[in-house]
């Protein structure tokens, strides 16, 4: 019975370490988004000179029919003595659509760009209070110190019953960020094409929560290292494993909120 007992926890050892290995390999891949996004695919193979020529005549047919949907819909009001939509205004937003949507590779690429700024500006910050990195497997790392200061009867128990919430925990929140990692690159690609929405009545709110959305996933990771920076920074007592899997909540639920995407398009 003993021998069977030791089989399965050395498998559940073994397992979980390799679920640890490759899940915080992961998550450090897409933890934190740079301009790289655009040298991997499917952007690399999306934004290649003859997709943004093919690219460049679909936004201006685009936004060409809208424009002739516009001066339609005028014309009908006019007849009718309904509402009519200013000309000028109309020609000033097509203006800026149009520059917006036809350099917003360039525009995207430096949006992220200084978001990864401000995100290694607090990391390094951290960095020097913690005098060691904020990352994720630095904070993963610490559940093996936790046996270091508990009483030997509780030792077996904590620090597995840590490893398996860990465990758990981290395969939620390589999840959750993959959900995000997965927004940020269809918003990159559909970004030419959702800044035609601002034409419409209605479309300028749903572009407007669409890119909040955007910016708010670029954001979070900034919030994110100050999260992890909690628990590798706090000192070894008898709530730090309660510290640790806490601040694994915290990220998990926080990021979380990338699935409640249908608020969007509640008004």
């Amino acid at each position: 019975m003993n021998d069977f007992l030791s089989k399965i926890i050395k498998n559940f050892k073994s397992t979980y370490t390799l679920i640890e290995n490759e899940t915080l390999s992961l998550i450090e891949k897409i933890s934190d988004i740079n301009t790289d996004v655009f040298l991997v695919d499917p952007l690399k193979s999306f934004y290649t000179d003859d997709n943004i020529s093919i690219l460049k005549v679909i936004i201006l047919s685009i936004v060409f029919g809208i424009i002739l949907y516009k001066v339609g819909k005028n014309s009908f009001a006019l007849y009718n003595e309904g509402e009519i939509t200013s000309l000028y205004y109309l020609i000033i937003k097509t203006i800026v659509v149009v520059i917006i949507s036809l350099n917003s590779n360039y525009i995207l690429k430096e949006i992220i760009h200084i978001n990864y700024m401000f995100t290694e500006v607090i990391d390094s910050f951290f960095s020097q209070i913690a005098d060691k990195e904020i990352q994720y497997t630095s904070l993963i790392k610490q559940i093996s110190n936790i046996e270091e200061f508990l009483n030997d009867q509780y030792k077996i128990n904590i620090k597995d019953s840590s490893k398996f919430i860990s465990c758990f925990l981290m395969i939620s929140i390589l999840l959750v960020f993959s959900i995000r990692y997965v927004f940020v690159i269809l918003f990159i690609i559909l970004f030419p094409f959702l800044i035609t929405l601002i034409l419409f009545d209605k479309g300028e709110y749903y572009f407007s929560k669409l890119f909040e959305f955007f910016m708010f996933n670029l954001l979070i990771q900034s919030i994110n290292k100050v999260i992890i920076f909690v628990p590798i920074i706090s000192k070894k007592e008898e709530l730090y494993e309660i510290i640790l899997i806490g601040s694994l909540i915290v990220l998990y639920k926080l990021n979380k909120m990338i699935i409640n995407i249908g608020d969007i398009w509640k008004k």
